[in-house]
């Protein structure tokens, strides 16, 4: 089934099939060979005929399809299908051929509304046609056609409305027109700029809700969203000073506020003296800014306090029995004690104790600032190897 005239090349091989298989029973494989062999070449033979046949007779549906010859046109299509019943373009043309008749009545009613001046009638009737035969480009030229005479009766007064609603602020009847201009045209250049009107009055009403979000947002201390206002604000006018400005102002104090929970978020961090530059830098880059932001403020001056503290050193007293040799590592060398006091800047540090025939020991201390508690610390090797 999967080439033309197959039904017909079994019947024709079918035999020789049949003698073969019995020759090669009989023990006579030259003959069954001989047989099969003759039998290819009857099938490549009825095929090749086959196939010119159905080819002839698919082309001769088409030429008559096109000059919308409807008996002709449907006779040939069915001598292409009974060469090959299965072929699937043949049974596309076949349903399209089927739709043949009701596209020519279709083309009396445009015929029939063309003289009585019914150009909806007209449209409507050659809309039928595209839809039964998307290809038909007679009919979709004339539908063009049609539809600029259309414009000429109805669409002028659609754009004027517009307009006019527009001229009045009247967003609600500007949609309307522009909606009902899309139905009629939606690329026509009356059509786009009416849609270009609307646009730039919502453009500009848009703005102006935005700002006025961002100056609310502004007056919360809300200032993430205030800058999101103001963002969209300047990108729905990149000219307004006032939407430029604002983000600007928004985005510092964003940007600022970023940096000081940063900072307030990992308080072990100022104890390093590098960070603490960096954080008393941030301090004073938000200075300016604290007064249009009271939780800007807020967090400055808790950093500053926390930078204060971490910066300040703790004393730590250290407690041994005089033969251990003590050290913190990343720091130096305390020696044999029994008590001393050192001074630490607040942070985790290792204290490592040694001793000569006696297991090393190694202990953590954390050392907060701000003199929370006091801070001791006991190491003795005691422990023999």
């Amino acid at each position: 089934s999967g080439i033309p005239g197959s039904k017909a090349i079994r019947e024709r091989v079918t035999p020789y099939v049949g003698k073969a298989q019995a020759s090669h029973e009989d023990g006579d494989i030259d003959s069954a060979l001989r047989l099969l062999s003759e039998a290819e070449g009857e099938a490549s033979a009825m095929a090749r005929e086959a196939n010119a046949r159905y080819r002839l007779a698919l082309q001769a549906a088409k030429n008559a399809y096109a000059v919308r010859t409807v008996g002709a046109a449907q006779a040939y299509i069915e001598q292409a299908l009974e060469q090959w019943p299965s072929s699937v373009e043949a049974q596309d043309w076949q349903v399209r051929i089927a739709k043949l008749p009701e596209i020519l009545l279709e083309y009396r009613k445009v015929d029939e509304a063309r003289a009585g001046s019914d150009l909806r009638g007209e449209e409507t009737a050659l809309r039928r046609i595209i839809a039964l035969d998307p290809n038909d480009t007679d009919a979709k030229q004339r539908v063009r056609a049609v539809e600029r005479e259309i414009f000429q009766q109805d669409f002028a007064t659609i754009i004027g409305q517009g307009w006019q609603a527009l001229e009045e602020n009247d967003l609600g009847r500007a949609k309307q027109a522009v909606a009902a201009a899309e139905r009629k045209k939606p690329q026509h250049e009356e059509t786009l700029r009416l849609k270009a009107g609307l646009a730039e009055l919502e453009r500009i009403q848009n703005r102006d809700r935005q700002l006025a979000a961002a100056e609310r947002a502004a007056v919360q201390d809300d200032w993430e969203s205030a800058l999101r206002a103001f963002e969209q604000a300047a990108a729905l006018d990149p000219d307004d000073g006032s939407a430029t400005e604002g983000r600007g102002i928004a985005a510092r104090i964003v940007t600022a506020q970023r940096v000081i929970d940063d900072f307030l978020a990992q308080p072990d961090r100022l104890s390093e003296p590098a960070i603490a530059r960096t954080a008393r830098k941030a301090i004073d880059d938000a200075a300016i800014l604290a007064a249009l932001s009271s939780r800007l403020d807020t967090g400055s001056r808790e950093l500053e306090r926390m930078v204060e503290a971490m910066q300040t050193p703790v004393q730590v007293l250290v407690l041994s029995d005089n033969d251990t040799d003590i050290g913190i590592r990343g720091v130096g060398r305390i020696g044999r004690v029994e008590k001393r006091v050192v001074e630490l800047r607040p942070g985790t540090y290792l204290f490592e104790g040694k001793r000569k025939g006696y297991r090393s020991k190694l202990i953590e201390v954390t050392v907060d600032g701000g003199g929370a508690s006091p801070v001791e610390v006991r190491i003795v090797c005691d422990e023999r190897i």
